[in-house]
């Protein structure tokens, strides 16, 4: 009786792990387009997505350098994150491309039409206004908007809600964004 279980059993175990592994991100990159079927991505190696993340319909991803984008964030539709821009030095431009890598943390909010510009940090709970233009880091909580970004202000969020949506809050925000890199001169 256990070998006819076993026999009956098998194709079916067989069957998921086959599923799970042809729709697993991290086992098969290409699995992005599965998943995000109205999204253009550029480069599908060089992307890292976690968890539960929103990508809207006619985003483009242009991953020419690397692009890690943190669990839980959503990214609203016609939103560009690129990682290669020319130097302006030679003539024709061309000539040299400049890589960049990008990286967005967990909890991140980029509101429609934004562009994400190469080599641009956005650090944890930050809100990106719907068309912005994101030329420099932006730091944990900030909520920035316009051509070029702006701060305007910082999100409140109390432990209670932090412990609710990150578990590992107090080991993991130490130093996502070095001090040197925070751009602030913008604040009112």
């Amino acid at each position: 009786m256990k070998i006819l279980k076993f026999i009956i059993l098998l194709p079916i175990k067989l069957a998921k792990k086959l599923y799970n592994w042809a729709l697993s991100d991290k086992d098969q990159p290409n699995s992005f387009q599965k998943r995000f079927p109205n999204v253009i991505f550029s480069k599908i190696e060089n992307i890292e997505i976690g968890e539960r993340v929103f990508l809207g319909n006619g985003s483009q991803i242009v991953a020419i350098g690397k692009i890690i984008i943190g669990d839980d964030t959503m990214i609203a539709p016609n939103v560009m994150i690129l990682t290669g821009t020319h130097s302006t030095k030679n003539h024709p431009m061309w000539k040299e491309t400049i890589i960049r890598p990008v990286t967005i943390g967990k909890h991140v909010w980029i509101g429609a039409n934004s562009i994400i510009l190469p080599g641009v940090k956005i650090a944890d709970f930050a809100v990106i206004g719907a068309g912005a233009v994101i030329s420099r880091h932006v730091p944990e909580r900030a909520i920035v908007v316009g051509n070029p970004a702006k701060i305007i202000k910082y999100r409140i969020i109390n432990n209670e809600d932090l412990s609710a949506v990150y578990h590992q809050w107090a080991e993991t925000n130490e130093g996502f964004l070095p001090d040197s890199f925070v751009t602030t001169d913008n604040l009112k």
